[in-house]
């Protein structure tokens, strides 16, 4: 029953057509449906792209995702013999075509989009890489907000790890109109700066945040680590102890401040400072590995940033 043109079928209403008994009228009757009763229309193919017209048609927050249950041995069109494919073919004339019409209505839609909609779409394809950890908090619409930041800053310092520095302007850019009250994002604005040279920009944006948003710690330990890598330490030291005044347990400030000590010979502060994270924390598996490593005397020090 289900061997030809099932698309058709199901989109038409009638599903108990034989096979090989599928007709333009059927086909007709299912593009009808399709225009009609459908407020998007998307494909496999443009998955991105049709989320995203989901989410601005029916007022969706960012509906993130990842891919589960992959088949390893999915046979693609190209595996196919040219007499099999030509069966295939035979048997799913209609639904080609409304494959294709599915296509035109979402041409059509893409089109009355505003000029952002390519931006967006781009923009989620970079986040929804790194939504994973994420989407038990995703899912909750109080958490949401927190959640999505944390994405957005997972996906920047991995862009910036990668010196794509457009690209983490481009996300950076976009979510900042979304959330323009974010001090996280716009530590990550001036950390975006600052990889790219542009130093004293970098340190005016750090100092604004600390202006706006004094019980924030983020800025101070971004501060601490600029100031670090430019041979500052006394300050750097100072930025670093301000923000651990206000938490204790930063979990940036907290690795910073441990591979500072660690630098200056201040090995039981360091492990004391990571002890006492981890108790509050103890799945974070980068301080576990920084304070065991500094147990046994092998951690190296990198940059801070």
């Amino acid at each position: 029953l289900w061997g030809d043109n099932a698309q058709v079928k199901f989109l038409s209403g009638v599903v108990d057509v034989p096979f090989g008994q599928c007709n333009a009228e059927l086909l007709a009757r299912a593009r009808a449906n399709l225009k009609k009763h459908f407020a998007v229309v998307g494909t496999s193919e443009k998955f991105d792209e049709t989320l995203i017209l989901l989410k601005r048609t029916l007022g969706w927050r960012t509906p993130y995702y990842v891919r589960e249950n992959v088949s390893t041995k999915r046979i693609r069109k190209k595996d196919l013999q040219p007499e099999v494919l030509a069966i295939v073919e035979k048997h799913q004339t209609f639904d080609c075509e409304l494959y294709r019409y599915a296509e035109e209505l979402f041409s059509e839609q893409i089109a009355h989009q505003d000029d952002s909609f390519h931006e967006e779409v781009q923009v989620f394809k970079l986040l929804n890489d790194h939504c994973a950890r994420y989407l038990s908090d995703l899912a909750d619409p109080e958490k949401f907000p927190g959640a999505e930041i944390q994405v957005i800053g997972d996906t920047v310092f991995s862009l910036l790890r990668e010196e794509k520095y457009d690209q983490a302007t481009l996300v950076l850019g976009h979510s900042l109109r979304k959330y323009p009250d974010s001090p996280d994002l716009h530590n990550l604005a001036a950390l975006i700066k600052y990889k790219q040279g542009r130093v004293e920009e970098a340190k005016s944006i750090f100092v604004e945040i600390t202006r706006r948003w004094p019980s924030h710690p983020s800025a101070y330990n971004f501060i601490g680590a600029v100031l670090w890598d430019a041979g500052d330490i006394e300050n750097a030291m100072k930025n670093f102890l301000a923000a651990l005044k206000i938490d204790p347990c930063h979990r940036g400030t907290v690795i910073n401040c441990g591979k500072a000590l660690a630098k200056f010979n201040k090995r039981d502060d360091a492990l004391n400072l990571y002890s006492f994270y981890i108790e509050k924390n103890p799945r974070d598996g980068e301080v576990i590995w920084l304070w065991k490593y500094l147990a046994e005397g092998t951690i190296g020090q990198p940059s801070l940033l």
